[in-house]
């Protein structure tokens, strides 16, 4: 299924203007750690299948989903015999809806949906991927287009139960304000990552204090805020990495670092290996 791989980056064939790519798989094949632009969804229809992303394993049984971020290495190991459906979306098209972009931020490397974890969304995504793989083998006119907005309502789904999961309980300070502003802060450091962002400075901008926004932050993203701002900085600094002309120092400047050595102990960290080792990778 890897057509152009170098080093560990794979570059996906889009047909022309397409902003999605389908797949039926039933290869009982591994494939290599890896990663690429597009984001990709998985979910196995017969038999299971197992992916690690960065040093996090899943097993996914039978209509579980995960969903890998974009710029996410990531290997798979296939069982002897399985059918599953991988979708791999330019993230581009996506990004530029309102909120989505947030969305697809908050949910970090990758997202797994099961029954057990997403209740509410697990039967009601699982039915729009089978509803695109419908789509995807029939001879409809605009079949992409429609797929394409299956895709949105999958990430519209995905994103506002995600986010809502942890604040269903009873007793939960997650008020339809706090929801607003937190999802609010989501956007701005995503518009403004390389900057230099304290988690003072941006809870006073949203009105709480620190304390108190380190909490509300964590209970809708699931992550802490500075992981969240290293998260958007190192995805970033991945694509600059394909560049020779940029040094690595420049890199971690450009990508909101005040000094190399934060910047490449962070970076091992979220994708298990130095800047300049990610680097060699683009080479055949």
């Amino acid at each position: 299924m890897i057509e152009i791989l170098e080093g560990i980056k794979e570059t996906v064939n889009f047909k022309k203007d397409a902003q999605i790519l389908f797949y039926y798989n039933d290869e009982a094949e591994d494939y290599p750690a890896h990663w690429h632009i597009p984001l990709e969804i998985i979910m196995p229809i017969k038999n299971g299948y197992d992916v690690t992303c960065n040093d996090t394993h899943y097993h996914l049984n039978e209509q579980d989903i995960l969903i890998v971020n974009s710029g996410v290495i990531h290997e798979i190991t296939a069982p002897d015999t399985g059918e599953r459906i991988i979708l791999l979306a330019k993230p581009g098209f996506l990004r530029q809806i309102k909120d989505l972009d947030t969305s697809l931020a908050s949910m970090g490397s990758a997202l797994l949906i099961t029954p057990d974890n997403l209740p509410a969304t697990h039967d009601m995504v699982v039915n729009i991927l089978l509803t695109i793989k419908e789509e995807h083998f029939s001879d409809h006119s605009m079949a992409e287009a429609y797929i394409c907005s299956k895709l949105i309502e999958f990430f519209v789904h995905t994103g506002r139960n995600y986010a809502s999961s942890d604040k269903k309980n009873e007793g939960s300070c997650f008020s339809k304000d706090c929801f607003e502003k937190i999802h609010g802060v989501c956007k701005y450091i995503n518009e403004h990552f390389t900057e230099k962002l304290t988690l003072e400075a941006i809870a006073q901008q949203a009105g709480f204090s620190k304390f108190h926004f380190s909490h509300l932050f964590k209970e809708y993203t699931h992550t802490s805020f500075y992981k969240y701002v290293n998260h958007q900085r190192i995805q970033y600094a991945s694509t600059l990495l394909a560049d020779p002309s940029l040094s690595i120092a420049e890199i971690a400047i450009r990508s909101g670092f005040e000094s190399f050595s934060s910047f490449n102990r962070m970076f091992k960290l979220l994708k298990g290996c130095t800047p300049s080792e990610f680097r060699d990778y683009y080479q055949p």
